[in-house]
């Protein structure tokens, strides 16, 4: 496995050992593949790590897009409330 792939994989892949796993397997397409079928698994190896960041970073804008609108869903109910006429509050004649 090249160098390149090694460092990239170490560098762009989380802490949940993904990276490891990623690595046993190329390192495993090494070691029983030659020739054009080692370089096509090891390409697959490279998509499947682009792809596991793109996931990753996908993840995380909706979960700061889900905690931007319920911060915005609370703000409207409030403003919602405050501009709301309460029955209880009403003089009554």
């Amino acid at each position: 496995m090249s160098r390149e792939l090694k460092d990239q994989i170490r560098k762009q892949a989380d802490p949940s050992g993904f990276a490891d796993r990623l690595l046993a397997i190329a390192t495993q397409i090494e070691r029983d593949f030659d020739g054009r079928e080692r370089g096509r698994l090891l390409e697959l190896v490279h998509e499947t790590l682009e792809r596991h960041v793109a996931i990753r970073e996908n993840t995380r804008l909706a979960r700061e897009t889900l905690d931007q609108l319920q911060a915005d869903q609370q703000a409207l109910l409030e403003l919602f409330e405050f501009i709301s006429a309460r029955p209880e509050s009403e003089i009554m004649h």
